[in-house]
């Protein structure tokens, strides 16, 4: 804090809070916007450095059993580090790349166009936008006061002129939108905009535009998402780890229409299911037994229960709804003839796989393009 020059006198930047004491100085908790404060005397890791972390995370991934995965707001350090290492022939996951909208990135990449490779190993062909804040910081933009902090509605962490504004050059120039929207105001925000959007750029819906996470949706912006083609990208975990701070933050009533997969999927929505790491673990296996169970282990309850989906739907959650998102249904997502050979092998039968199963299974093996790169036993 002392690098970044904040004192009691630092304002509250916009889209963002400073925690303070009862004296007004800043505890060091830095809400949302506001801790670019001190991430920009943060010093940025080396090339090696990325390529090492990157090649631990590969390994990590193919054990768990991930095939690939979406990265969702990559710097142009990263995105350089990817492909070097896909260059060398040294990634076994596959990357669909978000591109983050905070940084000159973007405009560069939104000049030279999508990258879209053949092989699928690495595309860079969505962008990563922030409407409003998160639930645990009491930043989630709200359309009604939080249940324990009268007159605080969250966090519009990015004008909504700008994210408009960055919607339509996205498209214009052919990457997909991705806006993280927690809150029921800020989803309702975001579905304006692609409303908007899809009126004025002919091709929106044809990039299948995603909100990130909609944790919490207004009654009447549920069929939205299906009407507007837009995409619920959620991670099912959320709702099991959330739900003490979900019940106090907002209320019992209002997390009836929290996490709420069984009405999206009812109302024609695409869900694609993903794990939102490293806010939460990345192991899939914990997100497809929330899907189904709706509880934490250890809990006597499920939460909201009526919001459970199938195994078979949670196991759709992570295969053919990420697939559909990449609009690449027709390639991958399913085992079947003509598609890319990808497939997690566990150690018991899916069909027959109850609920209190589900956190035992284990992986025995991960199939990328036909080649087998990991295996239980061996890494």
């Amino acid at each position: 804090m002392s690098l970044a020059g904040i004192t009691r006198t630092t304002q509250d930047p916009p889209g963002g809070r400073l925690i303070r004491d009862a004296s007004g100085a800043p505890t060091g908790v830095l809400v949302d916007a506001a801790q670019s404060l001190v991430e920009r005397v943060v010093p940025n890791p080396t090339p090696e450095e990325l390529e090492a972390g990157i090649l631990a995370a590969d390994r990590e991934l193919s054990r768990v059993g991930l095939t690939m995965v979406h990265d969702a707001g990559a710097s142009s350090a990263t995105i350089a580090a990817y492909q070097r290492l896909v260059a060398a022939h040294r990634l076994n996951t596959r990357l669909y790349v978000m591109i983050n909208s905070s940084s000159d990135t973007t405009r560069e990449w939104f000049a030279r166009g999508p990258l879209v490779d053949p092989s699928q190993r690495l595309n860079v062909r969505a962008v990563k936008m922030f409407a409003d804040g998160a639930l645990g910081s009491r930043g989630a933009a709200l359309l009604a006061d939080y249940s324990d902090e009268p007159g605080n509605r969250g966090l519009l962490v990015t004008a909504p002129e700008a994210l408009e504004a960055t919607t339509k050059a996205a498209v214009q120039a052919g990457f997909q939108p991705c806006t993280h929207a927690i809150g029921d105001r800020a989803n309702r925000q975001m579905l304006d905009i692609y409303e908007r959007v899809e009126a004025e750029v002919p091709g929106m819906r044809a990039l299948r535009p995603r909100i990130e996470h909609a944790q919490i949706l207004a009654s009447p912006d549920v069929p939205r998402f299906a009407a507007l083609g837009v995409i619920a990208s959620m991670q099912p975990i959320h709702a099991t780890s959330d739900r003490d701070l979900a019940d106090r933050y907002w209320g019992p009533e209002r997390t009836k229409r929290a996490y709420p997969w069984r009405t999206l999927v009812a109302s024609g929505a695409r869900l694609a299911f993903g794990s939102d790491a490293p806010v939460e673990p990345i192991d899939p296996l914990l997100g497809i037994y929330a899907a189904v169970a709706r509880r934490r282990p250890g809990d006597a309850d499920a939460w909201t229960p009526e919001q459970k989906l199938t195994l078979d739907e949670a196991l759709a959650g992570y295969s053919s709804g990420p697939a559909y998102a990449l609009a690449r249904e027709s390639t991958s997502g399913t085992l079947a003839v003509g598609m890319a050979c990808d497939a997690t092998i566990v150690d018991r039968d899916r069909a027959r796989l109850p609920e209190s199963d589900i956190l035992t299974a284990a992986v025995r093996a991960t199939v990328t393009g036909g080649v087998v790169r990991y295996e239980s036993g061996l890494g």
